[in-house]
């Protein structure tokens, strides 16, 4: 993967988003952390000032003057005088406490003192005019100073690290996400190249570029599994219209030198005839099966009691089962629970062909049976001969177009018959399997049912 195609990237594109989105986060945090820590230290200090001064105000008012000056006196003594001051004036002139600095403005504030070792110490103040005096409590505020001054340290360490870390990882998963979709791309050029049997990697974390990449196997799979089928349709039908193609010709090109010559060219003729309906039922065969694979038609779908058409199927077979010299055993359940929704003429044409392949595969003398059963599920519905069935390993062949057993391929058909079912009950939702009936075949069909 090129640097400029990763930094071109939406995962590129992505994860600088992310990295914005994370600082803006930051800075928002970091400012709300400091801004709230910052003035809770400042509330409590100024809990302890106003505590301190409604008590000498309390003093003043309840004993007078030189009782709030022996107070103070009291707390100057008994407390740290660079922790604590005090001031308590008339008329510009101290009474009590310690000198202030020259502007003290009213109110609430910061001023600076100097301290006996002539450092600057920062304090906090609330200044009170109660009548003729004046009140000034003030408490050293260089703890709050400092601790934020701490705070700033910590987050100005902090937010750039977790920035830098962000960075990293973003780039590191920004990368590995990028370097994933090369290779799908990459994968998914193959497979426009010709490559089908190509699929995407999977990491095994069921993540949602796992599920994606699932699906597209799985349509992939759907893709190769449709054009190795028509690979094979395609020479399938070379190889099996070649000889009726070939037969057709050499009939027609007999028929034009007997017609030239002046002789009866009408069996001929009629042979051809022969070849080219062979030929017309099987392309017939084909588009009736595409036709039922791509058209929509659950549209048109009923609710069909499935018994009644086996019966009905039945009865229309009965002559030709009669001069065939067949035995047919019928087992129909009726406890109203097979009815199924589908396309009635599809149905019937598929158990037509399930039936002329028991008639033309039966043993001699020839016996089939038909049953009918359901569950809460499904309905179900079974159809065996006694003829030579078919091998275990040619049972998933025999559903694909013109695909005919080497026994089969010189008797009449096309090989489509058990291509056109699997395709109806496929279009139901259902499905068919293949099983040894000893002897013979059964072929035994499951269709939804009808919920109430």
């Amino acid at each position: 993967m090129q640097r400029h195609e990763f930094f071109q990237s939406s995962a590129f594109r992505q994860a600088g988003t992310f990295v914005a989105l994370l600082s803006a986060a930051l800075l928002l945090v970091g400012w709300l952390f400091y801004s709230t820590l910052s003035g809770e230290l400042l509330e409590h200090l100024d809990e302890r000032i106003d505590d301190q001064v409604a008590l000498f105000e309390t003093q003043l008012k309840t004993d007078g003057e030189i009782s709030l000056v022996a107070l103070i006196q009291r707390h100057m003594q008994t407390g740290d005088v660079e922790d604590r001051l005090f001031y308590f004036g008339r008329n510009g002139t101290r009474i009590a406490g310690t000198d202030l600095p020259e502007t003290v403005p009213g109110g609430r504030g910061y001023f600076t003192r100097a301290d006996i070792a002539g450092e600057l110490d920062l304090y906090r103040y609330v200044n009170r005019k109660l009548g003729q005096h004046d009140l000034v409590v003030a408490f050293e505020a260089e703890h709050i100073e400092e601790m934020n001054a701490i705070l700033r340290r910590i987050l100005a360490w902090f937010i750039p690290l977790v920035l830098v870390m962000a960075v990293m990882l973003a780039l590191v998963f920004a990368r590995r996400s990028q370097a994933r979709l090369s290779g799908f791309r990459q994968s998914l050029g193959r497979v426009a190249d010709g490559e089908l049997s190509v699929r995407l990697a999977a990491s095994g974390t069921n993540s949602d570029v796992d599920r994606f990449a699932r699906e597209i196997n799985a349509t992939l799979a759907r893709l190769q599994t449709t054009v190795e089928a028509i690979r094979q349709v395609s020479t399938d039908i070379a190889h099996d219209l070649k000889t009726p193609i070939g037969r057709l010709s050499i009939a027609v090109e007999t028929a034009l030198e007997k017609f030239n010559a002046g002789a009866d060219a009408a069996p001929d003729l009629q042979q051809a005839q022969v070849e080219a309906d062979t030929v017309n039922r099987t392309f017939d065969a084909l588009l009736r099966i595409s036709q039922v694979e791509a058209a929509d038609r659950t549209s048109q779908f009923s609710r069909l009691d499935f018994s009644r058409i086996i019966e009905n199927l039945v009865d229309a077979y009965e002559p030709a089962i009669e001069e065939a010299g067949a035995r047919l055993f019928v087992d129909l359940a009726h406890d109203g629970r097979l009815t199924v929704n589908g396309d009635a003429s599809l149905i019937t044409q598929m158990l037509a062909n399930l039936l002329d392949n028991a008639l033309n595969h039966a043993g001699k003398p020839a016996a089939f049976a038909i049953r009918t059963w359901s569950d809460k599920t499904h309905v179900g519905v079974e159809i065996a001969d006694n003829g030579p069935g078919i091998p275990p390993e040619e049972r998933d062949k025999v559903f694909r177009r013109l695909y005919r057993l080497d026994r089969s391929r010189t008797t009449p058909g096309n090989g489509l018959g058990l291509s056109l079912v699997k395709a109806v009950i496929e279009l139901h939702g259902g499905g068919i399997t293949l099983s040894d009936n000893e002897p013979g075949l059964k072929v035994s069909i499951l269709l939804p049912v009808v919920g109430d």
